[in-house]
């Protein structure tokens, strides 16, 4: 049964099993895939299944594209990987209620502006880190997510019967917003790092933007 980029974002259910493969076969392109890879709290093995890499292969990859975004080395050169079975079971934490684990899943992209006395504004996510400020010119500068931000006042994107885990016309609001403002990296390492447990949980009154 063909599973198109739209169908997802209309919240249609994900067939099992889906990958990468199927979804290329079914007509997504590279910029969908990575906002559906973006959007979904992978676990490392459940990620290097879809992509069809084996985890050590993917580990390999993110530590080259973390120390390139940290300036630690120059060049990142890709090289075509085997295709090795996913064997190992995905660990599902019995604790964790589904209701926890679909709202988490948006809990980096936007919620909302922290808008400040100099005109500018701060877009923040639904645990109210700052993620980037847009000035009154457009230009947009990434904000550190423990940073505290003094604003006059708040505008939310969605309230909670709008959550975008609920409303597909909130999923295509705020992802257009990510790509019109060019964060997609941004939020990559994050999830990244909350994946990692390295992800403040709040920003903090001692460092102030």
């Amino acid at each position: 049964m063909k599973y198109t980029f739209a169908d997802w974002m209309a919240g249609l259910k994900i067939p099992a099993p889906f990958n990468a493969a199927d979804a290329k076969r079914d007509g997504w392109t590279a910029s969908q895939l990575g906002t559906f890879m973006l959007a979904a709290p992978w676990p490392a093995e459940k990620l290097a299944a879809f992509i069809g890499w084996s985890r050590g292969e993917l580990e390999t990859f993110l530590g080259l594209a973390v120390a390139l975004v940290k300036g630690e080395i120059d060049t990142v050169l890709c090289v075509s990987v085997p295709v090795e079975p996913e064997t190992a079971a995905e660990a599902k934490p019995a604790e964790k209620p589904q209701g926890a684990r679909q709202a988490s899943t948006w809990n980096i992209f936007p919620y909302g502006y922290f808008h400040k006395a100099d005109q500018s504004s701060v877009l923040f996510d639904r645990n109210y880190r700052p993620i980037c400020r847009v000035r009154p010119g457009g230009e947009v500068e990434i904000v550190p997510p423990q940073q505290w931000v003094a604003f006059e006042r708040q505008e939310w994107l969605y309230v909670d019967k709008t959550a975008p885990r609920d409303c597909a016309e909130t999923r295509r609001t705020i992802l257009a917003l990510v790509a019109r403002l060019g964060i997609e990296s941004e939020l990559r390492s994050r999830r990244d790092l909350e994946s990692r447990g390295l992800l403040p949980q709040r920003a903090s009154r001692g460092e102030r933007a």
